[in-house]
Order: C-alpha cells, then sequence, then structure tokens
C-alpha cells in the first residue's frame, strides 16, 4: 500500500511540475522561453539548441537556481544571443548574463535565493558571466520574498 502511495505521490508532483513548466518554441534560429524555470527545462533547451538556435529570447519570473545555472550554462557554451524585451527575474537572470550578446528592452528582477547555497551559486553564476555591481547588489541584499527591479 505505501509503494502506491509514494508513486501516487511522485506522479502527482511530476504533473504539478510539468503543468507550471517554461514554454519553449523556435522559430528560425530564435527560441523563445516563456514561464517558470523548472527541473526539466535544460533538456528541453538542450534540444532546441541542437536545432540550430543562435538566440534565445527570456520571459521568466525565475525558478531553481541550480537549473536556471545549468541553462544559463547551457546558453554560454552555445554562444547564444540573450533577449530580454518583458520581465526576466531571479533565476533568469543568470541565464541572461550568460549570453555572449545581451539585448535588454525590458527589465530583470533580482532577490537573494532562499537558501544560503542557491544565493552562493547565485552570485557566482552572475559574476562569472558579468553581470554589473548593480544587478550583484540588488541580487544580495534584496530579500527572497521581495524583488529589485532594474532595467
Amino acid at each position: 500500500m505505501f509503494r502506491g502511495f509514494a508513486a501516487g505521490l511522485i506522479l502527482l508532483a511530476c504533473w504539478s511540475v510539468s503543468a507550471e513548466a517554461a514554454t519553449f518554441r523556435l522559430q528560425g534560429s530564435t527560441i523563445y522561453m516563456t514561464g517558470p524555470i523548472v527541473a526539466a527545462d535544460p533538456l528541453r533547451l538542450s534540444r532546441m539548441i541542437d536545432l540550430g538556435a543562435r538566440a534565445i529570447v527570456l520571459e521568466s519570473p525565475g525558478g531553481l537556481v541550480a537549473t536556471g545555472s545549468y541553462m544559463a550554462d547551457l546558453i554560454h557554451a552555445a554562444r547564444l544571443t540573450t533577449i530580454v524585451s518583458g520581465e526576466c527575474a531571479s533565476a533568469c537572470t543568470m541565464m541572461f548574463y550568460a549570453g555572449t550578446r545581451r539585448k535588454l528592452t525590458g527589465r530583470l528582477g533580482f532577490h537573494n535565493a532562499t537558501d544560503a547555497i542557491g544565493s552562493a551559486r547565485y552570485a557566482a553564476q552572475m559574476k562569472r558571466y558579468g553581470a554589473p555591481r548593480e544587478a550583484l547588489r540588488a541580487a544580495m541584499t534584496t530579500p527572497a520574498d521581495r524583488i529589485t527591479w532594474l532595467r
């Protein structure tokens, strides 16, 4: 009986994550990503990159720091141009700064992660990809339950 209950919980968790996952669409050589960053997203991003993507348009409220960090590494390795014309917050900002060329006409939102490990990873990625001091300051000083928007 416990196995059935545990399996049900796992299926429920997977269903709820996929219901809130980002959507990915490839148009020409540009990926359009919209929505929260969840665990399955790096695989979906990698598949789009393999299809010849050269740029990614990001619109996301953020999500999992470790996942966003991994996706930032994929973006950087593929030398994608990153574009934000709407809002890109939290873990999404790591992905924006990972672009080899960046275009910002929207706004970026920053806050600290909910735990020390996530905060350290977030700060390290932001520094690694050349985020400006103002962004780093906002990311490290804004509490996790708030957001600081910068343009």
